[in-house]
């Protein structure tokens, strides 16, 4: 069967510079009793351009995380569609 992904980078809000070595978490978009996201099915960490890419994706909805550090506050994007044989964008 055919697999997806999602890539892209990762950026500062405010001023829209690529970040380098910032951990990505991927997890599968469900949320549990307290209204949490469901525990990381996989991290990365963005390259030295602030890519980053997680491939080999069942079809379905994913939400992907970036870390907080002390000079980012965290970012999240839900609700990520992947179908088979596509990448979904999402920075």
């Amino acid at each position: 069967a055919a697999s997806g992904s999602i890539s892209g980078v990762v950026t500062n809000a405010r001023t829209g510079q690529r970040i380098a070595r910032i951990e990505v978490a991927l997890s599968d978009a469900q949320r549990d009793a307290s209204d949490a996201f469901s525990q990381p099915m996989a991290r990365t960490v963005s390259n030295a351009a602030g890519g980053y890419a997680f491939t080999q994706l069942t079809a379905g909805t994913y939400t992907v995380a970036s870390e907080i550090t002390p000079e980012f506050a965290a970012g999240r994007r839900t609700a990520i569609p992947v179908q088979s044989g596509t990448t979904a964008g999402q920075d």
